[in-house]
């Protein structure tokens, strides 16, 4: 400890006084280099000064419970969860680079709301100790190009991957009840997609935009299609919508390529410009009767824009005005 003398004065002790001396010698040399480098070239002296503050390639450990909102500088590139962390909180890692990677230990049960927004992840590993993400978790994560999802996950909460434009592919675990609102809204390249038997409800949205969609999948155990939950996807040329979904939003297929469309005798509702604006659609193949397909409260605007002129029933053909 210090020690003050009579005047008022405080004198170090030699262990203090060592370690000041250590300190002031680093400081002064630092100045003299910093001063040599500004006078050979001043933008030399700039990328050191920076380099020095900002080391790349540097690793955050998230330990749980302190204020992470500095990982999100971009002197981290990779981040590790340390185990036995249970829960990522909310908007903690938003805007991160994290280019060498993001680990997730087996101890986490929950992401939390865009934490991982806007980050520069390329690829995503979810172990299934998972059970809940949060909206927006991975929304904008341009460069996301692969992801693994926990097989314990129930909802795929909206906006998950929203704008993940270079997301290619995504394998739902057939334990998801729900596709939430714009889930993978505008994945640009997001070609396939394979819905498993376990989800009920795709929601409104959901892969909206998603303009390489060419291999669309549904499975019996759908119920319910969402408002414009394919809309604008440019590439989808069929559809067969299995037994059991009910309805079908306003907007549901809207501006897409199809060209071929099944329906199950189960659809209930037909919503507006459900099938609109498709205009190489000349054809609904309907696995009900004449009978039932009258019985469909069908807005009268459900293939507006679009060129279909026969629905073929298993009992015979009817017309579209």
């Amino acid at each position: 400890m210090n020690e003050q003398n009579a005047n008022g004065t405080v004198t170090p002790t030699p262990d203090e006084a060592a370690k000041r001396k250590k300190r002031n010698k680093t400081i002064a040399i630092c100045v003299v280099v910093f001063a040599i480098l500004l006078t050979i070239s001043p933008v030399v002296a700039i990328v050191c000064s920076y380099f020095y503050y900002n080391p790349p390639g540097t690793t955050y450990v998230y330990k749980g419970g302190e204020n992470a909102s500095a990982a999100s500088s971009s002197q981290y590139t990779k981040l590790v969860i340390k185990d036995g962390v249970e829960t990522i909180p909310d908007h903690i890692f938003k805007f991160g680079d994290f280019t060498e990677g993001v680990s997730i230990p087996d101890s986490v049960v929950r992401i939390g709301k865009e934490s991982f927004y806007g980050t520069d992840l390329t690829e995503i590993v979810i172990p299934d100790s998972v059970t809940e993400i949060g909206i927006k978790a991975f929304s904008n994560c341009s460069d996301l190009r692969s992801v693994k999802l926990s097989n314990n996950l129930s909802e795929i909460a909206p906006g998950t991957f929203y704008y993940c434009g270079e997301l290619t592919g995504i394998t739902v675990p057939n334990v998801v009840e729900t596709i939430g609102k714009e889930a993978f809204s505008h994945c640009n390249k997001l070609s396939s997609v394979a819905i498993p038997t376990s989800v009920r409800e795709i929601g409104s949205y959901a892969f909206y935009c998603c303009v390489a969609l060419n291999d669309l999948t549904l499975s019996e155990g759908l119920t319910a299609i969402g408002e414009r939950a394919f809309a604008g996807c440019s590439s989808l040329e069929s559809v067969v919508i299995p037994d059991g979904v009910q309805t079908i939003g306003d907007y549901a297929f809207r501006n897409t390529g199809l060209t071929s469309v099944t329906l199950p005798a189960s659809v209930g509702v037909l919503g507006y410009r459900a099938f609109g604006d498709c205009s190489s659609l000349s054809e609904i193949n309907f696995r009900g009767t004449k009978d039932q397909w009258n019985a469909i409260e069908k807005n009268a605007n459900c293939f507006s824009g679009s060129s279909v002129a026969t629905v073929r029933c298993s009992d015979g053909d009817i017309s579209i005005p």
